[in-house]
């Protein structure tokens, strides 16, 4: 076994997609780091190849499939083979306009009308505009009218890991046949593979005269990109002129706690255009004009926040408490639409925008143990309000995220055994239809033909990782789980992470919750039933305390 773990943390990242994808595994968004450990697991439990043929291994071979000059259909080689003899001169390279980029996108990429208007607004598109795309070569495939183009992708977080190997096959009319990428999605559709449709584009609108012969021609290579700028945090700035004098130590009283509200670039672009129209400003033949039909119908599909809300109600001097008028504002199409995009969590940011202003199931515990005071900005407003200065970056974090896959991996194979049709999937913010201004976010929703509809929480602990979840409960006394008289892991109901599952119930209208206790030695679940008369007190101070101090933390915002 300890051979097998070895030889799958030898693997590539597309042959660990493989590998799980041959045992229906979805492994899509996930990095290496998990793809080894979901591995690693899959081989534990033995779980079989389910699949035939390997899809990835179809559509890779699909999307090589050309034509040669003969008629005959032919496999271009793989990328990865031939690397060695593509060439930087990029005098051959076909002519390639935004018009067959979009023609690519919107025929193998599926893209909507809307996302086709505001191509400029897409990741891929920003990637290109920031100089991602570099190391640019191409390859004339043998006897045939094809070309592959490939590049290196700067990621677009991690800029100092290693850039992503992105290629493109095209006919030598210009066409775009098919893409690639070695990040995990791997599809043709990626941001990273868009990102260098549109740099090939500019680049081939930049030199149209590459195939023209002259007496001093050098080779057409890939103009040299932009440095990559990295981030320097503010605490990291060191602006003094002489730097051998003494830091300025900071100092509260200069402080301006107002906040901040993020726009776009592009929202910059359309408001100095909107300020300058009808004007002879010169701002008005370099800025491009806001489309009606586009950036505004795409603010308009996103619902409101709690901030939105407040400033609706004070700017409209409703004639009623504010508590009557969100719940009037909130129907089952809103709280749906709240859950769709706010899926994956933590690292999506509608998650952070709705759950700003809500009292979440994560703080249901310490809102109902608050102690009354008049003090209005506390420790838990001020994560209500994404105020607060918790790291979101602790090693217990790292580990739970890190970790939460393989938790539901082995929580998956055990219950899809155990019971008649079972179906499990990730889940995003849910409102409250009835409270709303209390959200809950579950790990996971459960269903199965003989138990229901359920929820699934996760916990991953990190200060006893080593041990397995028995010895955690029989040894830590103190601990938030304990070892009841049939020897079974049990969450305690006293504690922080009960009152999270019993608020995530009632927010969800869920009758029981599996509570999934993960240690690097295993898991143990505990179904937890619906407590209506916890829940009850929990809405009851939480009622409260939405009244008394984040009301006013609202209207602040407004201000």
């Amino acid at each position: 076994m300890a051979d097998q773990h070895h030889h799958i943390g030898a693997k590539t990242v597309p042959e660990l997609r493989i590998f799980l994808r041959e045992r229906g595994i979805s492994c899509n968004e996930y990095r290496k780091f998990t793809l080894v450990r979901l591995a690693q697991v899959a081989l534990e439990l033995q779980l079989p190849i389910i699949v035939a043929k390997d899809d990835y291994k179809v559509m890779n071979l699909k999307r090589r499939t050309i034509r040669s000059l003969d008629g005959e259909e032919i496999v271009a080689p793989d990328i990865t083979t031939i690397i060695s003899r593509f060439t930087k001169n990029l005098k051959e390279l076909p002519c390639l306009e935004i018009c067959d980029v979009l023609i690519y996108l919107l025929r193998s990429s599926a893209w909507s009308d809307n996302r086709l208007k505001n191509y400029r607004q897409d990741n891929g598109y920003k990637l290109y505009k920031d100089g991602h795309i570099s190391n640019v070569q191409m390859y004339n495939i043998p006897n045939s009218d094809y070309n592959y183009v490939s590049a290196t992708c700067v990621r677009e977080t991690t800029l100092s890991e290693k850039p992503y190997i992105t290629w493109i096959l095209q006919k030598k009319d210009g066409q775009v046949i098919s893409a690639g990428c070695a990040c995990v999605a791997d599809d043709g559709t990626c941001k990273h593979c868009t990102a260098l449709l549109f740099s090939l584009a500019d680049f081939c609108t930049r030199h149209m005269d590459r195939n023209t012969q002259v007496g001093t021609d050098r080779p057409c290579i890939w103009d040299i990109p932009r440095k990559v700028s990295v981030p320097t945090k503010i605490d990291d700035l060191d602006v003094r002129y002489n730097k051998n004098n003494p830091c300025i130590a900071p100092t509260s009283a200069a402080f301006h706690s107002s906040k901040v509200h993020e726009q776009s670039l592009r929202d910059v672009e359309c408001h100095l255009y909107r300020l300058c129209k009808g004007s002879d400003s010169l701002l008005l033949h370099v800025l491009e004009p806001p489309s009606d039909d586009s950036d505004e119908e795409i603010k308009d599909e996103q619902p409101p926040n709690m901030t939105n809300y407040m400033s609706e109600f004070i700017r409209e001097k409703v004639n009623t408490d504010f508590l009557t008028f969100l719940k009037s504002k909130c129907d089952i199409n809103l709280i749906s639409k709240i859950e769709v995009l706010t899926k994956g969590q933590g690292n999506c940011t509608e998650w952070f925008k709705y759950r700003e202003g809500r009292i979440t199931a994560s703080l249901a515990f310490s809102v109902c143990h608050f102690r009354d005071s008049n003090k209005e900005d506390n420790y838990i407003v001020k994560k209500i309000m994404n105020s607060s200065s918790v790291p979101l970056s602790t090693p217990a974090i790292k580990y739970g995220k890190e970790h939460e896959a393989i938790a539901r991996l082995l929580y998956q194979e055990n219950y899809k055994k155990e019971h008649i049709k079972a179906h499990i999937v990730e889940s995003g913010l849910h409102v409250s239809k009835q409270y709303p201004y209390m959200g809950a976010s579950p790990d996971g929703l459960v269903q199965c033909k003989c138990c229901g509809n359920g929820l699934l929480e996760i916990k991953c602990t990190y200060t006893h990782k080593d041990l397995s979840p028995d010895e955690v409960a029989t040894r830590d006394k103190n601990y938030f789980v304990y070892m009841d008289d049939n020897n079974n892991v049990k969450l305690k109901t006293n504690t922080s992470w009960y009152y999270q599952i019993q608020t995530q119930l009632g927010v969800c209208d869920r009758k029981w919750c599996d509570f999934v206790f993960y240690t690097q030695k295993g898991i143990s679940v505990d179904r937890i039933s619906f407590d209506n008369t916890l829940f009850e007190m929990i809405v009851s101070k939480s009622n409260f305390f939405f009244n008394k101090y984040v009301i006013p933390a609202l209207k602040k915002n407004y201000k």
